[in-house]
């Protein structure tokens, strides 16, 4: 009886051990199973005096199973006598496997049966689109219930978690723990979200699902990354029909930002004037967009930036971005935002009438008391009828913490602060979604501008490369800029709030502007050459000689060098003329194409979907 009970116990032992080693509820479940049954067995060995060691074997083995369903026989178990610590811890022992094991079976039994339903549920719903989420967190619970009660999209979680159940219930979610890339489903619409926090892991598991869908048709992909190193990966990878497109959390918040909240709100003098407080990853990438978002017709746009590291992030902005601050007006000031210098610095520009301010520190909790501060500077400094007030924008991505921003008030006045909280996971998801979004939708019809004929083979080029995708999305967001720069003073309705609801109002007025002055469109195709420079410029390209390209374009075939980022078309509209013709290249097409087909684009008529 004692080898018996040491035997039982080293199978427990050697369980436990297989359980930690092991991931998934079924596989756990099956192990302990398996693993008491065993020990089961062994224990009650010793109690079956048979001749025959088969038949002993045998019997002890069907009594076990029996404890499975609670047909065990308790008398011959109570027939120990307990006189002693052995016995007792043997009859402990057997009865605690008496309560486990059935209770193990039971939740093996319903494990295996909701995943049964589930499946029967996905075969009964091929026909519907299905969206399959990689992980479950508060970023897929939302897009989960923007998809469900926008079109009643069935969702799939290939992971469980007890904490978001009520969540899970009301988008009417399966849920099969398993790795995305093992799901097989046969819908005939299928779009993956990749939103691991592991971003690694996101990066891998779609480079696995372009390999296994690439030949299928109607396969899209979400895959949440913030490394440059995945987006080159992504877009150097064949990915065959596959619709896919890497969310840059802060890339996308920031265009998202310029869109609904746009730079030339409260300019005076058509100058827009910039102030960006910390010019961390975040404020950078503002800085950027911010550059080719800004250059208006008639506008003119200079960016302030405090930062206590101002030296070091000029220093790496003209390491990345070599020709920025050689072309674009910026004014680096190095020093902490709650120092002296920093607002004898601010009172330096007030002639400057800042209109718009970015803030950004490292610390996100330190955001609002800087925006509260620096509104009340503004105000006070503000002697001309407190009307010069700065738009202040703040990243908060805390969704409770921004409500209470916006909620801000002085005795009974809501937002006197007139703060406007952005980057928040539910709004960037639900509210103003960074995926299917309206800028994205826009994006495609610009994009289809440049290659109408084969619009398929265009779209396909749209989701080869991530940086089709931004471009296009940021010639999206300028076309409104452009309409401003030529309305603001005739349409008086709001340009950015309303602006989906008024787009006939304004194209009417557009048309009968460039109507009366023919000049304008010419000035507007010029515009958009300049805004592509400054984004080009932005993203790091600098200029290339012609005779140089001529060196590089048979390795290439392209006149541009996405790799070592240059280009020959960085010149003053004036001079790209010449540069054509050397080059035997159209590079003002692509401007015309996009202002020849403004109304077009805007009205959604040149992408539809078959």
């Amino acid at each position: 009886m004692i080898k018996n009970l040491v035997l039982g116990v080293i199978i427990l032992v050697i369980t436990v051990f297989l359980l930690k080693k092991k991931k998934g509820m079924q596989k756990r479940l099956l192990i302990s199973l398996i693993g008491m049954t065993i020990t089961l067995t062994i224990l009650v060995l010793p109690l079956y005096a048979e001749d025959i060691w088969f038949s002993q074997f045998t019997f002890s083995l069907l009594y076990a199973l029996q404890a499975i369903v609670l047909g065990q026989d308790f008398e011959m178990i109570n027939s120990i006598p307990l006189d002693n610590l052995l016995n007792i811890c043997y009859v402990v022992i057997i009865y605690i496997l008496f309560f486990l094991q059935p209770l193990a079976a039971a939740t093996a039994i319903i494990s295996m049966l909701g995943d049964s339903l589930s499946k029967i549920r996905l075969f009964f719903s091929r026909r519907k689109p299905i969206a399959i989420f990689s992980q479950i967190n508060e970023r897929t619970i939302t897009i989960a219930q923007n998809l469900y009660q926008k079109d009643k999209t069935l969702i799939l979680f290939a992971d469980k978690n007890e904490l978001y159940d009520k969540d899970l219930k009301q988008v009417k979610a399966i849920t099969i723990p398993k790795n995305i890339t093992d799901i097989n489903v046969k819908n005939k619409k299928i779009t993956y979200y990749l939103f691991s926090e592991n971003e690694e892991q996101n990066l891998n598991d779609s480079l696995e699902i372009i390999r296994k869908n690439k030949t299928k048709e109607d396969i899209s992909a979400y895959v949440l990354t913030h490394s440059d190193d995945a987006r080159l990966i992504l877009d150097s990878c064949e990915k065959g029909n596959i619709q896919l497109e890497i969310v840059n959390e802060i890339d996308r918040e920031i265009y998202n930002l310029l869109n609904t909240t746009p730079l030339y709100l409260n300019a005076i003098n058509h100058h827009i004037s910039i102030l960006i407080v910390g010019c961390g990853k975040v404020g950078m990438e503002f800085l950027k967009a911010a550059t080719w978002c800004g250059q208006m017709l008639n506008y003119t746009l200079t960016i302030h930036i405090i930062d206590s590291q101002a030296t070091k992030r000029k220093e790496m902005l003209d390491i990345t971005c070599p020709e920025l601050t050689k072309y674009y007006s910026y004014h680096f000031i190095e020093a902490d935002i709650y120092s002296k210098k920093a607002f004898d610095e601010l009172d330096k520009l007030k002639s400057e009438n800042i209109n718009y301010v970015f803030i950004s520190l490292e610390e996100e909790e330190k955001n609002l008391n800087l925006a509260i501060l620096l509104r009340r500077y503004f105000m006070a400094k503000d002697t001309d009828g407190y009307r010069r007030e700065p738009i202040i924008n703040l990243w908060i991505q805390n969704n409770d913490k921004k409500i209470q921003v916006e909620n801000l008030k002085y005795g009974e006045k809501i937002n006197l602060y007139q703060i406007n909280a952005f980057g928040c996971i539910e709004e960037m998801y639900g509210q103003k979604p960074i995926i299917h979004s309206k800028i994205e939708e826009i994006a495609k019809q610009v994009h289809s501008t440049y290659d109408p004929e084969d619009m398929k083979n265009g779209l396909k080029r749209f989701y080869q490369l991530e940086y089709n995708k931004k471009s296009s999305r940021a010639v999206a967001i300028h076309l409104k800029y452009k309409l401003y720069s030529i309305l603001g003073n005739i349409y008086d309705g709001n340009f950015e709030e309303d602006f989906e609801n008024n787009v006939k109002k304004i194209l009417e007025a557009y048309k009968k502007v460039i109507h009366e002055n023919k000049r304008l469109q010419e000035m507007l195709i010029q515009n958009e050459h300049e805004r592509w420079n400054a984004y080009t410029r932005a993203d790091g390209f600098q200029l290339i000689k012609a005779e140089e390209v001529k060196k590089y374009k048979e390795i290439t075939k392209s006149s541009k060098h996405m790799v070592a980022k240059l280009h020959p078309a960085l010149v003053q509209f004036e001079e790209l003329k010449n540069i054509q013709e050397e080059l035997r290249e159209n590079y003002i097409q692509s401007d015309i194409d996009i202002i020849e087909n403004l109304e077009k684009i805007l009205k959604k008529e040149i992408y539809t979907k078959e």
